[in-house]
């Protein structure tokens, strides 16, 4: 696991693009604010395969913040778009998703709460810059699915039918494997 880390950490170092972008939402000093999810496991299983997909989506920026309104989720993307027109930013401020999928699931408790309860576990991965520039990883379910080329659902996608059917939707959505044949799906 520690390898995986320092490989993961490494890479994100060696992604110029990506360190750009890190450091643009650096700059806006978000509480918890890391780069999450298609970013991190779009680079990770580049590596992996010796692929390079680009990237058709936006740059999921997550943070947990009490203090900001459901609205300001906008001002933030403008403002990292000021700094880096070029990419497509979509921020979340984690204290409001936790109705993002289903009315039933309890508020998180940070973003890494938030994380975890993402729809896949190869998902559930976040990066950010500390104080130091140092990259710093954040994945409540580990890294190891990602390394292993593993879809699979998080323990709260897993639970019961109706969230199963959320993850089954976007794995069928997503097409990782037209990308990534490499993949081993967990469709059941």
């Amino acid at each position: 696991m520690e390898n995986y880390e320092r490989k993961l950490k490494a890479w994100i170092k060696g992604d110029t693009q990506l360190m750009t972008e890190l450091r643009a939402v650096q700059s806006l000093h978000l509480k918890q604010g890391m780069i999450a999810a298609g970013a991190i496991r779009r680079l990770a299983w580049n590596k992996i395969t010796n692929r390079h997909v680009e990237s058709t989506g936006d740059v999921d920026v997550v943070f947990y913040d009490k203090t900001l309104a459901y609205d300001d989720n906008r001002k933030i993307e403008k403002e990292l778009s000021e700094s880096l027109p070029e990419v497509k930013w979509e921020a979340k401020n984690e204290v409001y998703m936790n109705t993002h999928n289903f009315d039933d699931m309890a508020p998180f408790k940070s973003a890494p709460d938030a994380l975890a309860h993402f729809p896949e576990a190869c998902t559930a991965v976040g990066a950010y810059l500390d104080d130091k520039e140092e990259v710093q990883l954040v994945a409540p379910l580990g890294i190891t699915v990602l390394f292993d080329l593993l879809v699979i659902p998080s323990p709260s996608f897993a639970c019961d039918r109706k969230r199963k059917e959320v993850y089954l939707d976007r794995i069928n959505e997503k097409n990782w494997q037209q990308d990534w044949p490499e993949l081993k799906i967990q469709h059941h």
